[in-house]
């Protein structure tokens, strides 16, 4: 839920006119697959980040790829804290 959130807001941030560099309209597809690109670090763009998003536009993506990536560590190390053999203050047995 919070990777949908995440690209929702992302894409609206993407569509707002002070994004782009010649402060004209972004197609919401561009924006929606900005946001889920960035969102999931994939590093996929239809737009060239440099030229077309302006100051604003490329700090939302680089948010947008700070948050996809803490949500990625995030949910690996849930899932790493669930394995047997793990002690409760995260550290594993030496055998």
């Amino acid at each position: 839920m919070g990777f949908l959130l995440a690209i929702v807001a992302g894409s609206v941030l993407l569509m707002l006119p002070w994004s782009r560099v010649d402060g004209g309209s972004v197609p919401w597809l561009t924006a929606f697959f900005t946001a889920v690109s960035a969102v999931c670090v994939t590093g996929l763009v239809v737009v060239d980040t440099g030229t077309y998003w302006s100051g604003f536009g490329q700090a939302v993506i680089m948010v947008l790829f700070q948050l996809g990536g803490f949500g990625m560590i995030t949910a690996g190390r849930g899932d790493d804290s669930q394995r047997q053999g793990e002690n409760r203050r995260g550290s594993y047995r030496l055998q």
